[in-house]
């Protein structure tokens, strides 16, 4: 084959997921948020491990949730599980499981199931799911920058027009 032809056979652009956010139920009784939460033995647990998949104490930056961990599978970094939120009890007995976007690029989205199985949850809801086009040949940003810049175009931004 020829360098031509393999040229030819790559993609022009990919179509990605960028961002997956979704919330979580526990399919036994007593899973390790209700033990979390419940016992004032495990409130202050750094670490816990289940299978292979290990949870290790944070702090949520947004201090809306009492309880986050973030979610290692093996070696891998895969995500953070918040739970227990302060005020309010809409999301009373769910999960927050946020995926970090370093796992859409190397290969370990293939491991969220496996870290369901081995913290006994189940999907409940997807909050936020972001797709992006990675594009190899057009330049995205110089397309967007000529039609922002063009005064045939009308540009909203925040809710009001923008003429400059």
């Amino acid at each position: 084959m020829t360098n031509e032809k393999k040229r030819k056979q790559y993609p022009k652009a990919t179509i990605v997921l960028d961002k997956l956010i979704f919330s979580c139920v526990s399919t036994v009784e007593d899973n390790f948020d209700y033990v979390v939460t419940h016992n004032s033995e495990y409130y202050y647990c750094d670490d816990f491990q289940f299978g292979n998949t290990k949870l290790k104490r944070t702090i949520d930056p947004s201090n809306r949730y009492k309880h986050s961990y973030k979610v290692y599978y093996k070696k891998y970094l895969i995500g953070i599980i918040n739970f227990a939120l302060y005020y309010g009890s809409i999301y009373t007995g769910k999960l927050k499981f946020s995926v970090y976007n370093e796992v859409f690029y190397n290969d370990t989205l293939k491991y969220i199931p496996s870290i369901l199985n081995d913290l006994n949850l189940s999907i409940n809801n997807f909050k936020e799911i972001d797709i992006a086009m990675d594009s190899y040949k057009v330049d995205f940003e110089k397309t967007i920058r000529q039609n922002l810049k063009n005064k045939d175009n009308t540009v909203k931004l925040i809710g009001s027009i923008r003429y400059d």
